[in-house]
């Protein structure tokens, strides 16, 4: 799990099936953004404005429509796994 509460940069790998691994790490100044890379550019974020965790596409996003896009996570990793099922897809 990965700890939300550390301030430091953290990173946690997600594989699927297919040969897209995609690699979130923290933002250096803002503990409440996450960045989530694949092997060549940022494809999307995860927010924690509040109480619940929100992912966003960025310019490097690849894949068609993104159904997660704004929909309120309970957990950095469900935000993650959401992400990496379209992304894989």
């Amino acid at each position: 799990m990965l700890d939300t509460q550390n301030q430091g940069p953290q990173c946690i790998d997600q594989q699927k099936e297919s040969s897209m691994a995609l690699r979130i790490r923290q933002h250096d100044r803002n503990p409440n953004l996450w960045w989530v890379s694949s092997s060549k550019d940022d494809v999307a974020y995860i927010a924690r404005p509040g109480n619940h965790y929100r992912a966003w596409t960025t310019h490097g996003w690849k894949a068609r429509h993104a159904n997660f896009v704004g929909i309120p996570f309970d957990s950095i990793e469900e935000a993650l796994a959401a992400v990496a099922k379209e992304a894989t897809s």
